[in-house]
């Protein structure tokens, strides 16, 4: 039994509540809430990057080197469709891994929470760009622009994200849960 917002709910018991998916840009903040998040509710967290890692015995920044990005987009989906369908989990996806037509489509029914930052934002928090392949290769803003409006449209709910610490967002998502859920 898990309380949110003062409100008992059984999340093992619930076949039907969906799988909670974080998207975003990078430096977002999706890992960390995600699996704070996961670990408040109880459930089970994924996080895309660490999946296709595991998967490949390779590092995010080789693949995207050596293989290309519509490879990697390509790993990122199957990584991703590897957890899709289990219930009663959080999952942090990779800042791009919307933009794969085939994701968005296998994700359409979870719970997406978009956590909107500026490329200021992303700038600041990013402390290592070569471990963000897209970051070193192409202008932020530039990026951003082009996901914004894919977060946007498939995001259940929205929340900035810019100058809070995690636990405050994760206060916030909790507050947000019970509404967007069925209770009974």
């Amino acid at each position: 039994m898990t309380t949110i917002n003062g409100t008992d709910i059984d999340i093992q018991g619930r076949p039907h509540w969906p799988q909670i998916v974080l998207t975003g840009f990078m430096g977002a903040g999706k890992s960390t809430l995600g699996a704070l998040l996961a670990r408040h509710l109880g459930v089970p967290f994924y996080d895309s990057d660490s999946l296709i890692e595991a998967a490949t015995g390779r590092r995010i920044a080789d693949l995207f080197a050596h293989e290309g990005e519509a490879r990697f987009r390509d790993l990122e989906h199957q990584a991703i469709a590897s957890v899709a369908s289990q219930p009663c989990t959080v999952l942090a996806l990779g800042g791009g891994s919307l933009m794969h037509p085939g994701t968005r489509l296998l994700l359409c029914s979870t719970y997406m929470i978009y956590l909107e930052i500026t490329a200021e934002t992303a700038r600041a928090r990013i402390a290592n760009p070569s471990d963000r392949p897209l970051a070193r290769s192409a202008q932020l803003d530039e990026l951003l622009a082009l996901r914004e409006p894919i977060y946007r449209s498939t995001a259940s709910l929205i929340l900035e994200a810019h100058d809070e610490l995690p636990t405050v967002t994760l206060a916030r998502v909790l507050a947000e849960l019970p509404a967007s859920f069925d209770q009974s």
